[in-house]
């Protein structure tokens, strides 16, 4: 009974996680009980995605191997939801800031993806990333990330209660032959920080 289960994972109307499955044995199925706990035993598996938030952010679709009784895609293990907004200051729009929580298998962790100001602004920069902080911890993330860059970016991110763990290598592809712009506005960027 070597056969892939292919699941639909949804939603309902109230939020609750749901999963379609396609390629059980047939209706009326002469089954014996090995195979029938190696059934019972790939819907536990599907059971603990929904329980997980399979379907939740997105509608997904997942292949389990019921001999192996694995996930084959990888979009299921990682699991994103992106919220972002504009930061105000007294009523003047400052800049804006993308979050992302992610669902790794039974750890959520949040991400401030960016957190961008009209000016190089290190306290400000602070005061907004701890609100960006207690946004994430509402949602009950594990861990928050957040990426560095220019000394200011570092030094509110420290300021903040962040620690350097890895140092970034960016990579930039340059069909346009951009990169001299983009290092004077780095350039510019690290000499008012």
């Amino acid at each position: 009974m070597d056969r892939t289960l292919i699941v639909k994972h949804t939603k309902d109307r109230k939020g609750r996680p749901l999963a379609c499955v396609h390629g059980l044995p047939g209706d009326g199925a002469d089954l014996s009980a090995p195979q029938l706990r190696l059934i019972a035993s790939a819907l536990n598996t599907i059971a603990d995605e929904c329980d997980c938030g399979a379907g939740l952010a997105y509608a997904e679709t997942a292949t389990y191997d019921m001999a192996a009784l694995e996930q084959q895609n990888p979009f299921v293990a990682y699991r994103a939801e992106i919220t972002g907004g504009y930061l105000e200051v007294q009523g003047v729009r400052r800049g804006f800031a993308l979050l992302s929580r992610l669902i790794r298998g039974r750890l959520t962790v949040g991400k401030i993806v960016e957190c961008w100001l009209d000016a190089p602004d290190s306290r400000l920069l602070q005061d907004a990333i701890r609100l960006l902080v207690g946004q994430l911890r509402q949602e009950n993330v594990d861990l928050i990330e957040a990426y560095g860059g220019s000394r200011w970016r570092d030094e509110a991110l420290r300021m903040a209660g962040f620690r350097l763990v890895d140092h970034l290598d960016l990579r930039v592809r340059d069909r346009v032959r951009a990169l001299k712009q983009l290092e004077l506005q780095i350039l510019e960027d690290e000499a008012v920080g």
